[in-house]
């Protein structure tokens, strides 16, 4: 029996996520991770059962922090909340979330179709636009149609900046933070009320 090496299993988790964020998970291969990884696809197998194995080894652990962290933020904002304080916050705690691990935030947020892990997105979204939704003091006959939309349509654009922000925090600050001043006026300039 060979014993399993925690440097090979390093870099195969290395190689792992570099192809996920690349390729997306439908198109990231057990073959292209182990070349990556510089090991046989046999080796890898003896690591890893399979990819969804390994998506969870690479993801599991940002996914819960990004999970608590987003639970206890929304535990605390409170229904009075200025909208301007609640784009704010969230925007602030997904800045804290790629500064941790951009690749990762990438591939929860936009490489993961085909996995449990997608839901994970749409979950953030309805969350965002259910606070929202109380933030703007929607009746309950309001279209809440129309917040999801631009709940996703942020995450979106958060997305699209993470994968082209490098690893300066400065830059991604600016970027993130011009986006919820851009989306909160817009926010402001819907007319929900009769």
């Amino acid at each position: 029996m060979q014993i399993l090496k925690p440097k090979i299993r390093a870099r195969i988790l290395t190689a792992a996520e570099q192809q996920f964020c690349n390729k997306g998970y439908r198109d990231a291969s057990m073959r292209s991770i182990a070349g990556e990884a510089g090991i046989s696809v046999s080796n890898l197998y003896k690591y890893f059962d399979g990819k969804e194995n390994l998506l969870d080894a690479v993801l599991a652990d940002f996914c819960r922090e990004f999970q608590s962290n987003l639970n206890r933020l929304f535990s605390d904002i409170r229904s009075e909340t200025a909208n301007s304080r609640l784009i704010d916050m969230i925007a602030g705690l997904i800045i804290y979330m790629i500064q941790k691990d951009r690749r990762k935030f990438i591939i929860l947020m936009g490489q993961s179709d085909g996995t449990p892990y997608r839901a994970i997105r749409q979950k953030i979204v309805w969350q965002i636009t259910d606070k929202l939704r109380e933030s703007l003091d929607f009746r309950e006959d309001q279209d809440r149609y129309l917040l999801e939309i631009l709940s996703g349509n942020f995450f979106s654009a958060i997305l699209a900046i993470a994968k082209y922000t490098d690893e300066n925090r400065e830059k991604l600050t600016i970027r993130i933070n011009g986006l919820t001043n851009y989306h909160l006026t817009g926010l402001n300039g819907i007319s929900l009320k009769p």
